[in-house]
């Protein structure tokens, strides 16, 4: 998909009025957020690897956040609360997800080779919760506040507590 398209949908996903749009491109750290992040995907799908780490860089400095430029990220992600989130370099998110603060998508063994999550559209991670190693998040999932997620969950479930188990499917 065309990269301004990308964005328009990331901004339009925010609040969809006119006045919104453009208040959201202005002050909106949610929006900054993964502008940021869609130009140092951009960067490093194009070989700009310098560029795209410290973009990144700038990233952890501002929202004290920490988003791979190769994580792949949906169109019109939203994050919330837009500080403390860790996706790693493998995770995949779908459209429409909504991440609050203190996320943290990675892997269990600190290794890169383990493998990370792969997220669903139009799912809600709670605030804290941690998704590690290669689990699926099915679409229209849920996860909730300060649950870990060890194990992949079907289309439709909502998932808490530590570790994370389905307490209702859709």
């Amino acid at each position: 998909m065309n990269f301004w398209k990308v964005v328009w949908i990331d901004l339009v996903a925010l609040n969809p009025r006119p006045k919104s749009i453009i208040y959201n491109i202005i002050f909106s750290a949610s929006f900054h957020l993964i502008f940021l992040h869609r130009i140092s995907s951009f960067m490093w799908k194009n070989g700009c690897f310098f560029i795209a780490r410290r973009i990144c860089d700038a990233i952890r400095m501002l929202y004290i956040c920490d988003i791979s430029a190769a994580a792949n990220l949906g169109s019109g992600c939203i994050f919330i609360h837009p500080f403390c989130v860790v996706i790693g370099d493998q995770a995949v998110l779908g459209s429409n997800c909504k991440i609050y603060n203190g996320v943290t998508i990675g892997n269990r063994k600190g290794n890169s080779t383990d493998g990370m999550a792969r997220v669903g559209e139009n799912v809600i991670l709670g605030t804290g919760c941690k998704l590690l190693g290669p689990i699926t998040v099915g679409s229209n999932s849920k996860i909730g506040a300060n649950s870990v997620l060890l194990t992949s969950i079907p289309d439709g479930a909502t998932a808490v507590g530590i570790p994370a188990r389905v307490i209702s499917n859709a």
